[in-house]
């Protein structure tokens, strides 16, 4: 179950309220076949919920926890609606993982600062602007001619270089530091994120390796969520780029001159070279790598632990090290398996 001490709760409410929230963002397909006077306390797995719970059904693999659930209600998708037992409300929705999303939100709302806080412990320089409903947390650092919009926190023990400026109803994690960066509205930066610190830049010879300057910045636009112990370096001299609605996992290197586009996913221990470019919703897997000076097409896929070194028309999906159209590499994956299972039997 969830632990409300650690998570604020804003319930409980009638499935009405429920259904109304979710049509925000997308038709309940069987409206009219609800009850909108049943009332729920919270959302909860499967496997935990009771009568007051709204419960969330996708994955096939779990079709048993859905049959022993006693959920009062669930979300599911069309093709996976026949799968839910008697007496169970159902809301149908074409997304439903989104719609599970949105009343997840809805019961349990991220907080939002009522009134200003600064720590006494935080350093402010000169001339930093701070807006209205800002918190700023114990221990934090932040230097002058900064830049605060209104309703941000930032976290205890964070450092704000010089000059930053951070948009407004941003979210800044514990031990995070900023430096040579401007930062959109909406913005989340998980505990321990690094940006715009040098990139690896050297002039590498015999006589050793001379440190190039690094003299762009980051920027990161509207609506970005950065996971926890993530890098992101600034430009050696063009800006390094997150587009508007990226989202980034914990452990992720972005290298100084990479320019993401709108609405790219990067998940976790991956690293991306410099001046790559990763154009609108590419998504890119797990412990993946992408080398430098590539272009990746809007809305192409690369597999988990997949090494990309070469540049891919929009829409691709990849996989394998060195990367290759996946079909080719799931087929290549089932001879080899056929041939060593050969070898085997031979044996």
């Amino acid at each position: 179950m969830i632990d409300q001490k650690y998570h604020q709760y804003a319930g409980p409410f009638r499935l009405e309220d429920i259904l109304q929230h979710i049509e925000k963002d997308q038709q309940v397909l069987n409206r009219g076949e609800l009850d909108g006077a049943l009332e729920f306390d919270d959302v909860a797995s499967l496997a935990e919920a009771q009568q007051c719970h709204v419960g969330f059904f996708e994955n096939p693999k779990y079709v048993d926890q859905l049959n022993n659930s006693q959920a009062g209600c669930v979300i599911v998708s069309p093709k996976r609606r026949k799968h839910v037992p008697e007496g169970m409300a159902v809301i149908e929705l074409a997304d439903a993982y989104r719609g599970y999303a949105m009343v997840a939100d809805l019961f349990h709302p991220i907080p939002k600062p009522t009134t200003a806080s600064i720590h006494a412990t935080a350093v402010l320089g000169t001339g930093v602007v701070v807006e209205d409903l800002v918190v700023i947390g114990p221990n934090v650092v932040i230097g002058s001619h900064v830049m605060i919009g209104r309703g941000t926190v930032i976290g205890a023990n964070s450092v704000i270089g010089e000059r930053v400026t951070i948009g407004r109803h941003c979210n800044i994690g514990n031990q995070v530091s900023i430096s040579h960066a401007m930062i959109g509205d909406r913005v989340e930066l998980l505990h321990g994120v690094r940006i715009g610190q040098d990139g690896f830049g050297f002039a590498m010879g015999p006589k050793g390796h001379m440190k190039v300057p690094q003299l762009g910045r980051v920027i990161v636009q509207d609506d970005v969520s950065i996971g926890a112990n993530s890098c992101v370096d600034r430009g050696a001299g063009p800006d390094t780029v997150i587009g508007e609605g990226c989202k980034i996992d914990n452990l992720v290197q972005i290298g100084h001159n990479v320019r993401l586009g709108r609405h790219v996913v990067v998940a976790g221990m991956t690293g991306i070279a410099g001046s790559a470019k990763l154009e609108d919703f590419v998504a890119i897997g797990g412990h993946a790598g992408v080398a430098g000076h590539i272009t990746l097409g809007a809305g192409t896929q690369l597999a988990a632990f997949s090494a990309l070194m070469h540049e891919t028309k929009p829409r691709q999906r990849m996989a394998g090290i060195p990367a290759m159209d996946a079909r080719k590499f799931f087929k290549l994956q089932a001879m080899i398996g056929k041939f060593v299972s050969g070898d085997k039997n031979d044996n």
